[in-house]
């Protein structure tokens, strides 16, 4: 699966793995009576009374609230050793009528996407200059669960406290191991609040803080991803890796009024509607594949090796140069690799090298990982994107073949099957290797 690069693998990673865990329950062949067993042997986890008696008043306000409003900062941070190594910022505004009606509104770094309901017509604005119209409207409960585009990772936290009427329990209380009142400390030492803390069965950990007192506000949500993660299985982290989201509430409330215009769509002029979000996604994909770069002098470079040397890629003068932009937390990079590794030792001889560039992570990460893997690669560092920057990239993974006059000659963006892609590299560097060109250039 490809990525935007600033924008983190793991979120679509975390995506990915939270819509398998909600669909793959893996019990289709169990027949009734052994399911019925199994029921009767597992015991259900039951919230104590001292944590039922204060955190469902604040869940019952959500149930019972005809409508909300809630500003919320989402920080996604990837942690190595307890030190932060990237954060990416978002920010929610959302506001709701129940039991249908709302605008939900996710501002990313280089995204806007926000989704309108009133309750007769579902709309998406997938950008300022691109929508769709949807054939049919969503309930405030359902949207918790299954909205009709991405928004942000592991949406159904944020969602399920700050639409109204909806029933926070299904999502903070149900399928735990464990729930505990941590503490009743002051939260960031001025604000008397009560701090809870869950697991879930998925291995999805969470921290919950709310105010005390009889009209109980959320102060901040930390939801830890990893263990759900490496129990699926799908990404290999290194010792010491963490990945988590953290949702601050700067403001929450679930009384008051709501101007009703606010859940009404009305494009911009000269906009553009897509008959479905796919086709719009699918524009976006065929736009990533035109390589502004193919055709044109590559851009030169200097960083560092992931085990500190110098690089400079001005001392590639006359190789052929197979570029490989990757991430460790990026799966469709990790698959791309092989491929990659194999081609570039078939033609080395010939004057092919592989350049591999990892994009935003430090070297003990990166070590670490390669190790791991036993792959044969020396990766350069692209800590703050730049060289990715250079290259106009839009997503990684992404494969840059520059020929031996320094000149861009084939892009291969996004996740490829293997086999494929390593026909097509075979491909082109039997032409390159003669001393021809894939492209005419200018």
């Amino acid at each position: 699966m490809s990525r935007t690069w600033n924008s983190r693998a793991v979120f679509c990673l975390v995506l990915a793995v939270m819509t398998a865990s909600s669909i793959c329950f893996g019990q289709e062949d169990k027949t009734n009576g052994e399911a019925e067993k199994t029921a009767k042997a597992e015991k259900p986890f039951e919230m104590s009374r001292e944590v039922a008696a204060l955190l469902n008043p604040f869940f019952e306000s959500i149930r019972k609230a005809s409508v909300s409003r809630a500003t919320v900062e989402l920080a996604a941070e990837t942690i190595v050793d307890g030190a932060v190594v990237d954060t990416q910022t978002s920010t929610y505004q959302i506001a709701s009528k129940a039991p249908a009606e709302y605008t939900i509104y996710l501002k990313e770094t280089e995204r806007r996407t926000r989704i309108y309901n009133d309750g007769k017509q579902m709309s998406v604005a997938l950008a300022p200059d691109a929508y769709v119209h949807l054939s049919e409207t969503q309930e405030n409960q359902a949207a918790v669960f299954q909205l009709p585009v991405t928004m942000g990772p592991y949406p159904e936290a944020v969602l399920a406290l700050t639409l109204a009427g909806v029933d926070p329990s299904l999502t903070l209380a149900t399928g735990m191991k464990s729930m505990e009142i941590v503490d009743r400390d002051q939260f960031r030492g001025r604000t008397d609040a009560i701090h809870f803390r869950g697991v879930q069965d998925d291995n999805v950990a969470w921290d919950f803080w709310i105010t005390q007192g009889d009209d109980p506000k959320p102060l901040r949500l930390i939801v830890d991803l990893t263990e759900m993660l490496r129990a699926n299985g799908e990404l290999e982290m290194p010792a010491g890796y963490q990945y988590q989201l953290r949702f601050d509430f700067l403001s929450w409330r679930v009384t008051g009024s709501i101007d009703t215009k606010m859940f009404q769509f009305s494009p911009e002029k000269d906009a553009t509607k897509y008959e479905t979000v796919e086709a719009y996604y699918t524009k976006l994909a065929e736009e990533a594949s035109r390589y502004p770069l193919l055709g044109k002098v590559a851009p030169q470079f200097r960083t560092k090796t992931a085990d500190d040397k110098d690089f400079d890629s001005a001392d590639l003068k006359g190789k052929i140069q197979v570029i490989n932009f990757w991430a460790t937390n990026c799966d469709g990079c990790i698959d791309n690799m092989s491929p990659v590794i194999e081609m570039t030792k078939k033609y080395a001889a010939k004057g092919v090298v592989h350049v591999p560039v990892d994009v935003g992570e430090p070297a003990d990460l990166i070590n670490d990982f390669v190790k791991q893997k036993g792959w044969e690669i020396q990766p350069l560092l692209d800590t703050e994107s730049k060289i990715a920057s250079g290259f106009g990239l839009l997503t990684i993974p992404m494969v840059i073949v520059i020929g031996n006059d320094g000149v861009v000659e084939a892009a291969y963006p996004g996740l490829w099957e293997p086999k494929n892609l390593a026909e097509q590299l075979e491909k082109d560097l039997d032409v390159l290797v003669q001393g021809k060109h894939l492209i005419e250039t200018e």
